[in-house]
């Protein structure tokens, strides 16, 4: 399993032989890869992942970094907005690797990402009761 990057976003290409926590991913990217895409910056990468695989999920770590940053979150929940700087594009086209869809991986990309990531949060917290930082 691995992904190719496209000009606005990204595909699973499928194949070869996956361990069970591969093909657990496999599986959720499958059924909604915005969300499993989520998950894994939350999670953390399985050690066995490609490297297009890793780097999609230091961009979403990235994501989530920039969000547990704000002290506003507890509060304004849904709400917030989350604004990717110049440090961090810089930081993530600093580690771009040498996969499929490389050239497209520039600030508009992450910007486009980030907004990804932060729908899928949006629709978490909006039915999350309890306290942001749990």
């Amino acid at each position: 399993m691995r992904f190719i990057i496209t000009e606005k976003s990204f595909y699973m290409e499928e194949g070869g032989v996956l361990s069970g926590e591969l093909q657990a991913w496999q599986e959720a990217f499958m059924k909604d890869k915005e969300y499993a895409w989520y998950l894994l910056g939350l999670k953390g990468c399985p050690p066995d992942a490609d490297i297009s695989m890793r780097f999609l999920c230091k961009v979403a770590e990235s994501y989530f970094r920039c969000l547990t940053s704000l002290p506003e979150l507890e509060l304004s929940k849904e709400k917030t907005e989350v604004l990717l700087d110049v440090e961090t594009v810089s930081r993530l086209e600093t580690a771009v690797p040498f996969i499929i869809g490389a050239e497209y991986l520039d600030g508009k990309w992450f910007g486009s990402a980030f907004d990804r990531l932060h729908d899928v949060f949006r629709r978490e917290i909006a039915v999350y009761s309890d306290m942001v930082a749990r």
